[in-house]
Protein backbone atom coordinates (compact mmCIF):
# COMPACT_ATOMS: atom_id res chain seq x y z
CA UNK A 1 0.00 0.00 0.00
CA UNK A 2 1.29 3.63 -0.98
CA UNK A 3 0.48 6.72 1.48
CA UNK A 4 0.01 9.80 -0.61
CA UNK A 5 -1.54 13.16 0.27
CA UNK A 6 -3.39 13.18 -2.98
CA UNK A 7 -5.14 11.24 -5.80
CA UNK A 8 -4.99 12.32 -9.75
CA UNK A 9 -6.29 11.28 -12.92
CA UNK A 10 -2.90 11.98 -13.83
CA UNK A 11 -1.87 8.77 -11.72
CA UNK A 12 -3.38 6.76 -13.89
CA UNK A 13 -2.24 4.51 -17.45
CA UNK A 14 -3.64 5.98 -20.33
CA UNK A 15 -3.45 3.11 -22.27
CA UNK A 16 -5.94 1.11 -20.50
CA UNK A 17 -9.24 1.45 -18.57
CA UNK A 18 -8.97 1.77 -15.21
CA UNK A 19 -11.38 2.07 -11.95
CA UNK A 20 -11.01 3.61 -8.79
CA UNK A 21 -13.25 3.10 -5.72
CA UNK A 22 -13.31 5.31 -2.85
CA UNK A 23 -14.00 4.64 0.79
CA UNK A 24 -13.63 6.88 3.74
CA UNK A 25 -11.66 5.97 6.96
CA UNK A 26 -11.80 7.40 10.31
CA UNK A 27 -8.10 7.58 11.77
CA UNK A 28 -8.67 4.85 13.37
CA UNK A 29 -9.49 2.15 10.30
CA UNK A 30 -6.31 4.35 8.70
CA UNK A 31 -4.21 3.41 12.02
CA UNK A 32 -5.61 -0.33 11.35
CA UNK A 33 -5.08 -0.34 8.15
CA UNK A 34 -1.67 0.54 8.21
CA UNK A 35 -0.77 -1.62 10.92
CA UNK A 36 -2.20 -4.68 9.02
CA UNK A 37 -0.92 -3.77 5.49
CA UNK A 38 1.69 -1.96 5.72
CA UNK A 39 3.15 0.62 3.77
CA UNK A 40 5.29 0.24 0.79
CA UNK A 41 6.17 3.98 -0.07
CA UNK A 42 5.26 7.16 1.57
CA UNK A 43 4.55 9.17 -1.27
CA UNK A 44 4.54 12.39 0.23
CA UNK A 45 6.05 15.53 -0.96
CA UNK A 46 8.57 16.46 1.65
CA UNK A 47 8.34 20.16 1.04
CA UNK A 48 5.04 19.94 2.67
CA UNK A 49 6.31 20.01 6.15
CA UNK A 50 3.55 19.37 8.14
CA UNK A 51 1.71 16.97 5.82
CA UNK A 52 5.03 15.02 6.00
CA UNK A 53 5.42 15.10 9.33
CA UNK A 54 1.89 13.79 9.51
CA UNK A 55 2.22 10.94 7.41
CA UNK A 56 5.80 10.10 9.68
CA UNK A 57 3.60 9.54 12.54
CA UNK A 58 1.18 8.00 10.41
CA UNK A 59 3.42 5.09 8.61
CA UNK A 60 6.61 5.08 10.15
CA UNK A 61 8.41 6.03 6.90
CA UNK A 62 10.25 9.31 5.59
CA UNK A 63 8.05 11.29 3.36
CA UNK A 64 10.15 11.05 -0.18
CA UNK A 65 7.66 12.59 -2.60
CA UNK A 66 7.94 12.07 -6.11
CA UNK A 67 5.36 11.28 -9.15
CA UNK A 68 2.85 8.50 -8.09
CA UNK A 69 1.86 6.88 -11.10
CA UNK A 70 -0.03 3.14 -11.49
CA UNK A 71 1.73 1.47 -14.88
CA UNK A 72 -1.64 -0.70 -15.52
CA UNK A 73 0.68 -4.06 -15.20
CA UNK A 74 -0.60 -4.13 -11.09
CA UNK A 75 -3.70 -6.10 -10.58
CA UNK A 76 -4.73 -3.99 -8.60
CA UNK A 77 -3.04 -0.81 -6.11
CA UNK A 78 -4.25 0.49 -3.37
CA UNK A 79 -3.41 4.17 -1.88
CA UNK A 80 -4.08 5.43 1.38
CA UNK A 81 -4.60 9.08 0.76
CA UNK A 82 -4.39 11.70 4.23
CA UNK A 83 -6.04 15.20 3.32
CA UNK A 84 -5.07 17.61 6.41
CA UNK A 85 -7.36 20.56 7.06
CA UNK A 86 -6.02 23.52 5.36
CA UNK A 87 -5.24 24.85 8.56
CA UNK A 88 -2.31 22.56 8.78
CA UNK A 89 -0.97 23.54 5.32
CA UNK A 90 0.81 26.43 6.66
CA UNK A 91 2.46 25.22 9.60
CA UNK A 92 6.16 23.64 9.83
CA UNK A 93 6.68 20.52 10.87
CA UNK A 94 7.62 21.27 14.14
CA UNK A 95 4.23 22.05 15.34
CA UNK A 96 3.15 19.05 14.39
CA UNK A 97 2.24 16.15 17.18
CA UNK A 98 0.66 12.92 16.34
CA UNK A 99 -2.23 14.15 17.93
CA UNK A 100 -3.18 15.54 15.06
CA UNK A 101 -4.09 12.80 12.88
CA UNK A 102 -7.25 12.98 14.78
CA UNK A 103 -8.28 16.14 12.42
CA UNK A 104 -7.39 14.57 8.98
CA UNK A 105 -10.02 12.99 6.37
CA UNK A 106 -8.48 9.25 5.15
CA UNK A 107 -9.39 7.57 1.63
CA UNK A 108 -8.63 4.02 0.46
CA UNK A 109 -8.54 4.44 -2.87
CA UNK A 110 -8.69 0.83 -5.20
CA UNK A 111 -7.70 0.98 -8.63
CA UNK A 112 -8.29 -1.33 -10.90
Amino acid sequence: MILSSAFSINMLPTTTASKAGFQPLSVEDAKALVAEAGITRNAVNPRHESTAVLSEHLCGLPAEGGFLSITGEEAEVEILVMLPPRSMMSRSGTEVSIGHLEECQFFLVTVT
